[in-house]
């Protein structure tokens, strides 16, 4: 979630909709991508590649959360 502050990625979201996006994140990462994860909590840092993978990960999740909220709408 810090990362993805610091880069931009919630720049277009209300405020209120971060914690929602973020419990979804978390559960997403879990079942997509569970290595990214691993890798960070082993690394217990962000390297080039790590960062790359991060703001992947981050963009497709934010695609479907937006299509889910779309769809809600």
């Amino acid at each position: 979630m810090i990362f993805g502050g610091t880069s931009g990625v919630f720049d277009d979201m209300a405020v209120e909709d971060v914690r929602k996006f973020e419990a979804g994140l978390n559960q997403y990462c879990d079942t997509v991508n569970p290595p990214v994860l691993k890798a960070i909590m082993e690394k217990k840092a962000l390297d080039d590649e790590m960062k790359q993978q991060m703001a992947d990960l981050l963009k497709m999740y934010k695609e479907k959360y937006k299509s889910e909220q779309a769809v809600k709408a």
